[in-house]
């Protein structure tokens, strides 16, 4: 990414949910381009330091996978993910494995492919951001990540809406819809049981 990389929906959802106490961990970090929207300390994961390409560089903290993070237990505050998440190979494991790691009370912000994208992926035969090309299923709706995340024990899930400011609840649903018929995004944050 270039320095004057600017992701305003990104931007919003970390400023939202972190704090400048807060260890945040970016688990698919890639070249790190969300680092500077995080007020707290940053840690960026993913699974190898190699480069995608000549001259595009991954900016790698930390080496590991999703379903295994090389970190002690209650460690960060945040865990994040961003078009990250669908190319872990078991997501029951890995949301496990990041309540391991969060502290008491810590939250996921997963921003994930749609169905609709990842449908879209598939025809093209690859995903933008895959070393490899290949699709993980399963292809999930926001609301179908959401109830994954119910599932393994997170609490006060929701979907975030995806746009780059609060919004009305109607508006908010209407969003929503919108999203999940035309956007590419599935965004949900849940907290950790304490």
């Amino acid at each position: 990414m270039t320095a004057n990389y600017h992701d305003p929906l990104t931007q919003f959802v970390i400023n939202k949910y972190t704090s400048p106490d807060q260890i945040f961990l970016d688990v698919g970090c890639a070249s790190a381009p969300y680092r500077v929207y995080v007020p707290g300390k940053y840690i960026g994961m993913d699974f190898t330091n190699d480069a995608y390409a000549e001259g595009v560089e991954r900016r790698v903290d930390l080496i590991g996978e999703a379903e295994n993070i090389p970190m002690e237990g209650s460690s960060v505050d945040i865990v994040f993910s961003r078009a990250a998440f669908f190319l872990a190979t078991d997501h029951k494991k890995a949301l496990a494995e990041f309540q391991r790691v969060l502290k008491p009370g810590g939250r996921i912000i997963l921003m994930d492919y749609n169905r609709r994208t990842q449908r879209r992926f598939a025809k093209l035969g690859h995903a933008p951001s895959a070393p490899i090309p290949t699709i993980h299923k399963p292809c999930w709706t926001q609301w179908g990540l959401l109830r994954l995340v119910q599932r393994c024990g997170y609490r006060d899930a929701q979907i975030v809406t995806p746009t780059g400011k609060d919004v009305p609840h109607v508006e908010r649903l209407a969003r929503l819809a919108h999203q999940e018929m035309f956007g590419q995004w599935a965004i949900v944050t849940a907290i950790t049981e304490s």
